[in-house]
């Protein structure tokens, strides 16, 4: 066999192994250049935090141009009515204590970031990654919401009363080993992760989760609600689902793990 005939089979195998690559990249994901956040690790300790909420300031800077990755892992405080919170000193974040609320803000009106964006080539965007944030919660703690895109939640260990968690789209939430008296999830499509994790009071609109694995959700009461045409296989345990319809045209398809009781709220 002449030597052009081993390139050519050569390129074709070679063609074939790049195929599965090119057919996953998702046709409207814009490259990336990505800047890295990590600096020296900053610890405060601060008293009387009931609220977590994570923005992102933009200024001029298209939100198209630039983007956020990072998680924020919560487990208990060792120090009670203490809150601990570790994070990467950079000149892009600014961490505050207002009230009872511990703001984190990604602020991205700076020149220099703008000059990054504008010099980057059609369809490309900038990455602020590297955004690591650590919080040890006092038990009083009610809520924790994530304005910034690509923030991961990650809740472990974690004991409370009640907990209002919200994500942007197509973020992470995970919990593992947890308790909660009432627990409210919000956002639109979430992919949750869940072991270990007991609630009495369950709540989701349906929509906000896209994907979940469980392993270990026990509920006693699980409060649905939706404004459309809804399907919801749970993998949840629990004993009674409550159903509350936002519009007059809404219905619930269920598929249930075992038996439980389904109540109508009107």
């Amino acid at each position: 066999m002449k030597r052009t005939t081993y390139i050519i089979i050569g390129l074709f195998v070679l063609g074939l192994l790049f195929i599965p690559v090119l057919l996953r990249t998702p046709a409207g994901e814009k490259a990336a250049r990505r800047l890295s956040m990590e600096g020296e690790r900053t610890e405060i300790e601060m008293a009387g935090i009931r609220h977590v909420k994570i923005v992102e300031k933009l200024g001029k800077i298209d939100k198209d141009g630039i983007g956020i990755a990072g998680q924020l892992d919560v487990q208990a405080s060792p120090t009670l009515g203490k809150s601990i919170f570790a994070y990467p000193k950079s000149e892009y974040l600014n961490v505050t204590q207002e009230g009872d609320c511990l703001l984190i803000e990604v602020d991205m009106d700076n020149e220099d970031l703008s000059q990054i964006v504008r010099s980057l080539d059609k369809g490309h965007r900038l990455i602020l990654d590297g955004l690591n944030l650590e919080l040890k919660a006092d038990s009083t703690l009610l809520s924790i919401e994530n304005r910034a895109a690509r923030v991961d939640i990650n809740i472990r260990k974690l004991c409370l009363d009640s907990l209002f968690l919200f994500n942007e789209d197509w973020q992470d939430i995970s919990l593992d080993s947890c308790r909660f008296r009432s627990l409210d999830i919000r956002g639109k499509r979430l992919s949750l992760k869940a072991d270990q994790v007991k609630v009495t009071d369950y709540y989701e609109e349906l929509g906000t989760i896209r994907s979940s694995e469980i392993s270990g959700f026990s509920v006693d009461n699980l409060y649905l609600s939706g404004k459309d045409s809804h399907r919801y296989r749970t993998g949840i345990n629990c004993k009674r689902i409550f159903w509350n319809p936002l519009a007059k045209d809404a219905e619930l398809e269920l598929t249930l793990r075992q038996k439980g009781e389904i109540i109508l709220n009107r």
